[in-house]
C-alpha cells in the first residue's frame, strides 16, 4: 500500500528502505547501507540523508552502532517513544485524563489478550503474577504490577496498542508506583493483590467478558488516587542516546521550555553542551519534521503552540516501514471511539452540539459519497474534541491520515453489503445519545459502528 506522497527529499531514504525491506533484501536486525553508499544509489545529498536517518531512529525504527553502522531494530514496539513522551510533557494533563486513557486500553487489552494469549505467553504471565504475591516486598509488588501489565499488552499482539503502551510506559512506571504507595493506605495489599488474580485467572482462561469485569474493577479501586495525583516527569529519554535532546526533556520537564519558547541558538546551544552544531541541528530538524517544532524566518527554532497534527507524517512513516496492519489500526480505533464517545456524551457542551449537528445534517443531506466521508470524518472528530481529554485526543488524531486512506472504501463496502441506510442509521444513534448526554447509550452505539467496520474490512 502506497501511503506516503511527497517531494521532501529524505523521503527517498525512507521509499528506498521500505522498498529493500519489501523486497526481502534488508529484514530487522540487518545493516542498511552506509550514508556514502545511500548518497549514490538515490542521488541526493548527505544532509537529506542523515535527516532521514535521524526520523528513523527517532521514531525507534532503526539504531547506530558506534564505529559499525546503522542498523533496522529487531522489533518495532517502542517506535515514537521519544516524541510521544515529549507530547505528553508538554501537555498539561490531569490525572483524570491519565486514569481516562489508561481504564480505556487496557479494558481492550484484557479483552484482546484474553482472546489471543499464546500457551508461551500464559507462562511468562504466570512467572510475572507469582512474583507479586503479598509476602513479597512493596517494592518488588509494585515492579511486577508494571511487567504483568505489559505481559498482557505484548499478547494483544497489536502493534498500535503495544507501542502506545510503551511510549507511556516511563511515565505510567512511575505513577503506578506513586497511587499504589497512596492506594496502600486505604487498601490492603491483599485486596490489590486479588485484582490482579481475578484478571489473571480470566486471561489465562480465555473469558474476555470477565477479563474485561475483571480489569474495570482493578482500575476502578485506583481512579480516586489518579485524580489527587502530582506529576514528577522524572524522564531521561530510552532510546535516542543524544544529550541535545537531553537536554530538551529536562528544560521541559522542569517547566523552563513550553509550548510557544523559542529554543535557543545552534550557537548558545554548543557552546552550553560542548556538542556539535551538527548535532544539534539534525536534533532540530527531526524535531520540526514530525511537528513538535518549528522555523520562524530569522528568528530560529520554536516549540509549537499547536500540535494536534504532530503526529501524522511520523506514523506514515511507521506504518509504511514496519509490521503494521489495517487490523491493527481498526482495533484501536474501535477502542478510542467507543470511549470516546462515552466522555463525549458526559461532557459535550453546547457550541460543540451545534457543530456536531452541523457536520450530522451536511452528512445525511449529501448525495456525493467523497462528500459524506469527509463529513463522517468531522462528525467523528467533533466528538473527540468534546470528549476533552487531551491524551486521548493526541492518539486519535495519530490515526488521521491513516484512516482518511480507508474511511471512504469501507462506508462503500458497508452499505453495498448491509441493509439501505444502515450507516445513517448508525450515525442517527450516536448522534442522539451523544445530544442527549447519554454517555452508556453513546457508547453502545459506537461500538457497534465500530464492530460493524471490522466485519467488513476483514471482509
Amino acid at each position: 500500500m502506497k501511503v506516503i506522497e511527497s517531494d521532501k527529499a529524505y523521503y527517498k531514504v525512507i521509499d528506498y528502505i521500505a522498498d529493500e525491506i519489501k523486497k526481502g533484501n534488508l529484514k530487522k536486525g540487518e545493516k542498511i547501507p552506509t550514508e556514502r553508499q545511500l548518497v549514490k544509489s538515490l542521488n541526493i545529498g548527505r544532509n537529506s540523508i542523515r535527516e532521514a536517518l535521524r526520523i528513523l531512529q527517532l521514531t525507534g525504527l532503526i539504531s547506530r552502532r558506534q564505529g559499525d553502522g546503522t542498523y533496522i531494530n529487531k522489533e518495532f514496539n517502542n517506535f515514537f517513544s521519544e516524541p510521544m513522551v515529549i507530547i505528553f510533557m508538554l501537555t498539561e494533563n490531569k490525572g483524570e485524563d491519565i486514569y481516562e486513557f489508561r481504564n480505556m486500553i487496557e479494558k481492550e487489552v484484557a479483552r484482546l489478550a484474553a482472546e489471543r494469549i499464546t500457551e508461551i505467553e500464559i507462562k511468562n504471565l504466570t512467572k510475572v503474577f507469582n512474583r507479586m504475591d503479598i509476602n513479597n516486598s512493596e517494592s518488588e509488588r509494585s515492579t511486577y504490577d508494571g511487567m504483568f501489565h505489559y505481559e498482557l499488552v505484548k499478547s494483544t499482539n497489536n502493534i498500535i496498542i503495544i507501542n502506545i503502551y510503551n511510549a507511556m510506559k516511563s511515565i505510567l512506571k512511575l505513577f503506578i508506583q506513586d497511587v499504589r504507595k497512596k492506594a496502600l493506605e486505604e487498601v490492603s495489599p491483599e485486596e490489590i493483590y486479588t485484582d490482579h488474580k481475578n484478571i489473571y485467572e480470566a486471561v489465562t482462561g480465555k473469558n474476555p467478558e470477565k477479563a474485561v469485569e475483571a480489569m474495570i474493577d482493578h482500575i476502578a479501586v485506583m481512579r480516586k488516587y489518579y485524580n489527587e495525583y502530582k506529576f514528577n516527569y522524572n524522564y531521561e529519554g530510552n532510546k535516542v542516546s543524544n544529550v541535545v535532546l537531553e537536554y530538551l526533556v529536562k528544560e521541559i520537564r522542569e517547566g523552563n521550555l513550553k509550548k510557544g519558547d523559542r529554543l535557543p541558538s545552534e550557537r548558545d546551544l554548543q557552546e552550553q553542551l560542548n556538542t556539535s552544531r551538527n548535532s544539534i541541528r539534525e536534533v532540530y530538524k527531526s524535531l520540526s519534521t514530525i511537528g513538535i517544532l518549528e522555523y520562524k524566518s530569522n528568528r530560529g527554532a520554536f516549540i509549537r503552540n499547536q500540535m494536534e497534527d504532530w503526529f501524522n507524517e511520523p506514523i506514515q512513516i511507521i506504518f509504511k516501514l514496519s509490521d503494521i496492519t489495517e487490523r491493527d489500526i481498526f482495533e484501536f480505533r474501535k477502542m478510542l471511539e467507543t470511549e470516546v464517545a462515552y466522555l463525549a456524551a458526559k461532557r459535550i457542551n453546547d457550541d460543540e452540539i451545534g457543530e456536531l449537528k452541523r457536520y450530522y445534517q451536511l452528512m445525511n443531506n449529501s448525495e456525493d459519497e467523497v462528500e459524506k466521508a469527509k463529513y463522517d470524518k468531522l462528525f467523528h472528530y467533533t466528538i473527540n474534541k468534546a470528549s476533552k481529554n487531551a491524551i486521548i485526543q493526541y492518539s486519535y488524531n495519530a490515526l488521521t491520515s491513516i484512516m482518511e486512506l480507508f474511511t471512504f472504501n469501507i462506508r462503500k463496502e458497508v452499505e453495498k453489503y448491509e441493509p439501505e441506510g444502515t450507516v445513517d442509521k448508525l450515525h442517527d444513534n450516536i448522534y442522539e445519545a451523544v445530544i442527549k448526554r447519554d454517555s452508556d447509550k453513546a457508547r453502545m452505539y459506537m461500538q457497534q459502528h465500530m464492530d460493524m467496520i471490522i466485519k467488513h474490512f476483514k471482509s
